[in-house]
């Protein structure tokens, strides 16, 4: 099965900057990348904040960039999102019985658990008694099926200590009594921290990604300030298979130098020799063609200067077919 995790859009009205960012454009270049690559995905599940300032307008504007997807979406909410405007615009998604935007996705490979972890106001998350009873009785009626945690907080310190200020705090430790209960929690993946990171808590690998618009920087001394950075946006492809799970991280606005390797199989190991020697090759080439442009270049200048003090120094007994003479080889450095 395979599926797409987008984080922390941070949609502002639409020709408004944040951070020196365009959000809006930045996930619409996420979505074409996703269509032109991975449109064979299952579904994409949003992780949160997808607004900056939980206005109406732009979950509109979330709406009409992700229905572009040729897959089904279904976003989370985060602590810059709205949870009632949120759900005006997005009726459909599904409130659990306290009206907290929750729900649980039937897969074939079991159940992706969507939790809402917003405390109104506040940076930091919350999951309170009402939303730890939703998330137990899900994970009880689940039974021995597969189950796949996704929310906006992280229930745990990453390191950095101005974000662990702002994750879900004291109530990290109701929804770690309650997982610790079930051993069929295959994966958690969440947002908020606008960093790739992975690595596993109480036995539950975890994963999570840079937004699409500003990141944070690896700053592990950030005690009073956020470390903004703008590192390469990213999203999530994943495949989920009963044994294994593989997460791969695509920085979609990269646009490094990018180069298609032929492979060839031979027996029981790899043969890149021929064609590594053969691009090494027309790189040293290249290297010997630049050296001796610029060699070139370096002798017509001198030639010229040459030309320059003689003639000052001694025009009038000179005669004039040696300056033409000069001019011309110096031409003809110039042009190789």
């Amino acid at each position: 099965m395979k599926i797409i995790q987008i984080t922390d859009t941070h949609l502002m009205p639409r020709g408004t900057e944040l951070h020196g960012l365009n959000p809006c454009e930045r996930l619409e270049s996420c979505i074409a990348s996703i269509k032109e690559f991975h449109a064979d995905a299952e579904m994409c599940i949003i992780t949160g904040d997808l607004t900056d300032q939980g206005l109406r307008e732009s979950y509109e504007d979330f709406r009409e960039i992700l229905q572009q997807l040729p897959m089904p979406f279904h976003p989370l909410i985060g602590n810059h999102d709205h949870r009632k405007i949120f759900s005006e615009v997005f009726p459909e998604v599904p409130l659990d019985e306290y009206g907290f935007v929750q729900q649980v996705l039937e897969t074939p490979l079991g159940q992706f658990l969507l939790l809402d972890t917003v405390e109104h106001g506040k940076h930091w998350g919350s999951y309170c008694e009402k939303r730890g009873a939703w998330l137990r009785s899900q994970l009880e009626t689940a039974g021995s099926k597969a189950v796949y945690l996704f929310m906006h907080h992280p229930p745990f310190k990453i390191g950095i200590p101005s974000l662990d200020r702002i994750s879900l705090r004291e109530d990290a430790q109701r929804i770690q009594q309650i997982v610790s209960n079930f051993s069929n929690i295959k994966h958690l993946l969440f947002g908020h921290v606008h960093r790739p990171i992975s690595g596993s808590w109480h036995g539950i690998p975890f994963t999570t990604l840079r937004g699409t618009n500003h990141q944070v920087q690896l700053d592990l001394n950030a005690e009073d300030y956020l470390p903004y950075s703008h590192e390469p946006p990213a999203y999530c492809v994943i495949f989920l298979e009963p044994q294994q799970t593989t997460v791969h991280f695509h920085d979609y606005l990269d646009n490094s130098l990018y180069m298609k390797m032929p492979l060839t199989l031979t027996s029981t190991k790899l043969s890149f020799s021929k064609h590594l020697t053969k691009y090494a090759s027309s790189v040293r080439q290249r290297n010997e063609t630049m050296s001796y442009a610029v060699g070139f270049a370096l002798l017509s200048l001198l030639l010229s200067g040459v030309s320059d003090v003689i003639f000052k120094k001694y025009s009038g007994d000179v005669p004039f077919w040696f300056w033409t003479h000069l001019d011309f080889v110096s031409m003809v450095h110039c042009s190789i």
